[in-house]
């Protein structure tokens, strides 16, 4: 119940963040694809969102962001998506900008109803973590979150999140985690269910 709960959580807060950067990207300033007009307003409206930064992409995939700092991001799925209209989220992955792993939502600019570029906003890689901080059960239970490849997004122990840590690939390489990584591996298959596992 606890982990049902948990999800339904995590989905709400993520969809609370599209609709952010979709209001944002609705805004006539942002649709001018003019950066002298965008940046200036995307910089007014970071103070009230929870990323840590913004940015316009062009239909080329070249971002720029309020910092002043830019990066070719056509090959990324997320801006792919959202080109092609529509929102998205990334994995944890790599910032180009940033030397950390992030997490970044993605909608596409309209004009006239066709995609112009896409709005982007950039979310630490540990925002997970701080969305299921209190899902766990009595005073040592916790949860975590994994995603479809059974990389910990999520955790407590943010080590663990920005080590991408992968317990299918780990137990290849260490016996001990046989346990946990067979557990994961029923998650993904049955999605939803209880079962055991023994890890440290």
């Amino acid at each position: 119940s606890l982990a049902y709960d948990g999800a339904k959580l995590t989905k709400s807060n993520i969809e609370k963040e599209l609709r952010t950067i979709e209001l944002i990207a609705h805004r006539k300033e942002i649709q001018s694809m003019d950066l002298e007009i965008q940046l200036p307003a995307l910089e007014d409206e970071l103070k009230w969102t929870s990323f840590i930064d913004m940015g316009v992409v062009d239909l080329e995939g070249n971002a720029y962001y309020t910092d002043g700092s830019t990066a070719k991001l056509g090959d990324r799925d997320y801006i792919k998506q959202a080109l092609a209209g529509d929102s998205s989220i990334s994995d944890i992955i790599d910032s180009k900008i940033i030397e950390d792993k992030v997490l970044m939502f993605a909608t596409p600019i309209k004009s006239e109803g066709k995609v112009v570029g896409a709005l982007i906003g950039r979310r630490h890689g540990n925002a997970l973590s701080h969305i299921i901080d209190n899902t766990g059960f009595g005073n040592r239970g916790y949860g975590y979150m994994i995603n479809r490849q059974g990389i910990i997004v999520a955790h407590p122990k943010g080590e663990m999140v920005l080590n991408q840590f992968n317990p299918l690939k780990e137990a290849e390489k260490d016996e001990n985690l046989k346990s946990l990584a067979s557990f994961v591996e029923r998650v993904l298959n049955e999605r939803r269910g209880v079962g055991k596992y023994t890890y440290e």
